[in-house]
């Protein structure tokens, strides 16, 4: 099972207890209810972007979304970095990584902006 339907099912699964349907998650993230479902059964991969749009609207925490993730995926990936006392997924650090990545591609060009001004 890909990490995008992992995701997909555990997004699926916030939406559904919250009583929201795929036509509005679609309405509100601007993509065609088809679209939508196919993020869902994760034969669409999420942009990291996207992601950070659905947990906004469904008023999850992105972090517990990927941590529940690793957890379904944890046998298949034996892989684990150390930090501390901490257990630190690889495939998690590589979603933080890339979180930080365009939070500070976002804050460059915000501080480009108020230069210009």
């Amino acid at each position: 099972m890909s990490k995008s339907h992992q995701i997909g099912l555990i997004i699926r699964s916030c939406r559904e207890s919250r009583g929201i349907s795929q036509d509005y998650m679609a309405d509100m993230l601007d993509i065609a209810q088809s679209a939508y479902a196919y993020l869902e059964s994760g034969k669409t991969s999420l942009s990291v972007d996207r992601l950070m749009r659905i947990t906004e609207i469904l008023e999850l925490d992105i972090h517990q979304v990927i941590d529940e993730s690793m957890l379904v995926h944890q046998h298949a990936h034996q892989t684990a970095m150390h930090q501390g006392d901490k257990i630190l997924y690889h495939d998690t650090k590589e979603v933080y990584d890339q979180l930080i990545t365009e939070l500070r591609s976002e804050i460059e060009f915000l501080r480009s902006l108020i230069k210009k001004e």
